[in-house]
């Protein structure tokens, strides 16, 4: 190889960027610690601009920025998972930020072939998916929060009257069951649970703001459309897919997305001996999770389509969990197909 060709890592935090260049050799050619700061990382590489071959960073919260900075900057930046990176740094005894700059700029030079690439999505999209995590986040604090206060007012021998559906009916129901408490007892029961009330009402209320918000794009976004026509599947989950996969074209072929959600089962092959186990859970949990209650919703169906007639068949010869992980995997195919595709659901022949 002729040229003063180099490559660069580095390791990022939230204080601080560590950077390493190396030449065609592996040799150290220059290294750095810089404040966490897009700019000063641009201004520290533009002196080898001219002769960078790639500037490899692992995934994490502090590297999405750098790595959106550096690329509109012109620079080949590569962005790989962090778990697989890790084995490789591994190989180093010691673990410091400056050795796995060294590390991540190794595999710039000559293990970059060999690890698949992360993908950025953009900012636009970046901010849907957020969105998504914040309602889920909401939701699970909110379960947690009127777990704890129902506990509380269980103690007291009340029950729940009726069906908590949103912020107004939780306010009713457990504002009835702190008045029969308190007739039983003598005692400050409403001071106790006003502020995990309050909390709820709140988080409930944030969930559903963020929740209409998201369905909301779905009924404009064209894609997602199309995409709520197959059975079972609704605003959250369409979204979810399209936020988790951001560029259909990066399958070749639609079954791969199974495995990219984590939907394929691991296989264990040694000798004669070869076994498949549970699924991966690789990619988005949540998308999975998504997936999941869309499958789940498909199967139980009043309204019959060839995708819960064949789930239900597999059903009979496994079983149910099985079954709707298996259609969920299904469903993930057949929405990639109709996105690449710009088909729409047929429900007169399953898809594969």
């Amino acid at each position: 190889m002729e040229g003063n060709f180099r490559w660069a890592g580095v390791d990022t935090s939230t204080r601080a960027y560590a950077i390493c260049v190396v030449d065609q050799f592996g040799v150290v050619i220059d290294e750095a610690d810089l404040p966490a700061r897009a700019a000063d990382a641009d201004a520290y590489l533009s002196s080898f601009s001219t002769d960078l071959m790639g500037i490899a960073l692992e995934t994490g919260t502090t590297s999405i920025h750098l790595s959106r900075a550096l690329a509109a900057q012109g620079y080949p930046v590569a962005v790989y998972d962090a778990f697989k990176v890790h084995r490789f740094l591994q190989l180093r005894r010691n673990k410091t930020d400056s050795n796995d700059a060294k590390g991540l700029a190794e595999i710039a030079r000559i293990g970059g072939a060999q690890l698949p690439q992360v993908y950025i999505k953009p900012v636009q999209l970046s901010v849907l998916r957020s969105k998504l995590v914040i309602r889920d986040r909401l939701i699970k604090m909110r379960k947690v929060n009127e777990g704890a206060m129902m506990s509380l007012l269980h103690s007291f021998g009340v029950r729940a009257d009726g069906r908590v559906s949103s912020a107004t009916s939780l306010r009713r129901i457990v504002g009835k069951m702190i008045r029969t408490a308190e007739r039983a007892y003598d005692v400050p029961i409403r001071q106790l649970v006003a502020p995990l009330l309050n909390l709820s009402i709140h988080l409930r209320r944030e969930e559903r703001r963020f929740e209409k918000e998201i369905m909301e794009y779905a009924t404009k976004d064209e894609t997602c459309r199309r995409l709520m026509e197959i059975p079972g599947v609704g605003p959250i989950t369409a979204v979810s897919f399209v936020t988790a996969i951001g560029d259909p074209s990066r399958f070749e072929k639609a079954v791969n997305v199974g495995a990219y959600l984590g939907l394929t089962p691991k296989i264990w092959r040694t000798g004669v001996y070869s076994r498949n186990r549970r699924i991966s859970k690789l990619g988005s949990s949540l998308t999975r999770k998504h997936l999941h209650g869309a499958a789940r919703q498909a199967l139980d169906s009043r309204t019959a389509s060839p995708l819960q007639t064949w789930a239900r068949e597999l059903a009979e010869r496994t079983n149910r969990r099985r079954a709707i992980i298996a259609l969920a995997r299904k469903l993930a195919v057949v929405m990639l197909t109709i996105w690449k595709n710009g088909s729409r659901f047929d429900f007169s022949h399953p898809k594969t």
